[in-house]
């Protein structure tokens, strides 16, 4: 069973992209387009801010296309036959304006769709099937269709959507990473004496990031599971991933927040694909998500920004539903910065980074979607390779914040989504203007205090 696609990459300059964390691109959420998704009547509507349609079904069709169903609509522009499935996708490239893959589309139908109705579309439309994700969170399958031509994207997806068998089309995104010890973070963030009563035992955090160097002095003896949602590309960096694991894992030289949680590494960043930088799409997000949820994550801490775009905030929101805690990163664009996705969405935890003195990181975004602050400046982590190494960014915070919610779940393991973040916000030290604040949300998050508060 293979995911949705969407590149993520490390701050890659002049993208809409975040490290470590979806850029976000200002655009609501799912929720709050209403009905522009799938179960909507009337004509193609765009995702705010793109231009981009979003797919409806009972969309105007064109004129009846190369199949023999009238109902298929067709685009003048469309060449006079399709490429064999096989084909080799085009390079890929990205828009200037929102990370979009200019030469990608990924269309969403039911689940319960026929067999072959990925190739049947890509022969509709001339299109070349990459690659098919099967979502049981969704209750839907995505086809990844590369465009083999010079047509525009969003003149592809205005047609596509029109099909009746397709639910919705978007294009493929770029994501990136977020990132910019003593053990102040442990002492800091009331970890160091939460961990004399739980260290995150019989609790599955699901890491989406690069690959993880499991061989690394400070990961000896942790319980590390790994996913692979790029089975067909190289092992490039495992630079973040392996950043990310030892702060909540690591077992020598500096003690993890969380070490003993099962953490599930599922790779989904990577370098080479595109501009040479590390990344991940929005078909690989949903691959990964997918594969975390089917591992049954109690935790799944996303440290990588993008742009508001319905896959991705539909399959964190189906998670959500089932129980799942989601932390996410809330981004280091910068003060000035527009929000970032998936931190900004409504049910996810959006961490900020602060230094040992309680001030914001500089490179932190602010906004009214952050709920907490965590140490996230110049903390020791593992290098791939060995050896160990400063990291600063949201990136880091978001990764506490998630080993502080693994000691919570350890505690009560029925705790929900809902019940954890406001437990992790009434507990916190507030920072700035009293109350919550666009710097620091509600303030620096406290395990100890969270813990004391759940046997209350």
């Amino acid at each position: 069973m293979t995911r949705l696609s969407r590149r993520f990459s490390h701050c890659l300059p002049g993208f809409a992209l975040a490290c470590l964390l979806l850029l976000g691109t200002g655009l609501p959420s799912t929720a709050q387009q209403g009905g522009q998704q799938s179960g909507q009547q009337g004509g193609p509507s765009n995702y705010p801010g793109t231009g981009y349609p979003t797919g409806i079904p009972g969309s105007a069709p064109g004129q009846p296309g190369p199949s023999t169903d009238p109902r298929l609509p067709t685009d003048p522009r469309l060449p006079p036959s399709g490429l064999p499935g096989g084909d080799v996708p085009p390079a890929l490239t990205v828009t200037d304006e929102d990370g979009a893959i200019d030469r990608e589309v990924l269309v969403r139908v039911p689940l319960s769709s026929p067999e072959g109705t990925g190739a049947a579309l890509s022969g509709t439309y001339n299109l070349s099937l990459v690659e098919t994700i099967d979502s049981a969170l969704l209750g839907e399958r995505i086809f990844r269709l590369s465009i083999p031509d010079q047509r525009a994207l969003a003149a592809v997806i205005v047609t596509v959507s029109a099909d009746f068998r397709v639910t919705a089309a978007q294009p493929n995104y770029l994501y990136s990473l977020a990132q910019g010890a003593e053990d102040y973070p442990l002492k800091q963030a009331g970890i160091l004496p939460a961990r004399q009563i739980a260290t995150g035992k019989s609790v599955r955090l699901a890491l989406i990031d690069t690959g993880v160097d499991t061989t690394h002095p400070s990961l000896k003896g942790a319980r590390i599971k790994a996913i692979d949602v790029l089975q067909a590309t190289p092992r490039n960096d495992q630079a973040h991933g392996t950043a990310m694991a030892s702060l909540v894992v690591s077992r020598t030289t500096f003690q993890g927040a969380a070490p003993d949680v099962t953490l599930i590494s599922v790779r989904a960043f990577d370098r080479g694909k595109l501009h040479k930088t590390t990344g991940s799409l929005t078909s690989d997000l949903v691959k990964a998500i997918e594969a975390a949820a089917m591992q049954k994550a109690h935790i799944i801490n996303m440290s990588f920004t993008g742009p508001d775009e319905p896959l991705v905030n539909d399959m964190t929101a189906a998670a959500h539903r089932k129980g799942i805690i989601l932390v996410a990163a809330a981004g280091n664009k910068g003060p000035s910065s527009p929000p970032l996705f998936p931190a900004a969405y409504r049910h996810v935890i959006a961490v900020t980074a602060i230094d040992a003195k309680d001030r914001r990181y500089k490179k932190a975004n602010r906004g009214d979607y952050i709920q907490a602050a965590a140490p996230g400046v110049e903390v020791l982590v593992a290098k791939a390779g060995g050896g160990y190494t400063l990291n600063s960014g949201t990136s880091v915070a978001a990764a506490y914040v998630s080993a502080i919610a693994a000691l919570l779940v350890e505690e009560k393991p029925s705790l929900s989504p809902a019940a954890l973040e406001a437990l992790l916000t009434q507990t916190a030290h507030d920072l700035g203007p009293r109350g919550h604040d666009p710097d620091f949300g509600a303030g620096r998050a406290d395990a100890l205090a969270a813990i004391k508060a759940l046997a209350s």
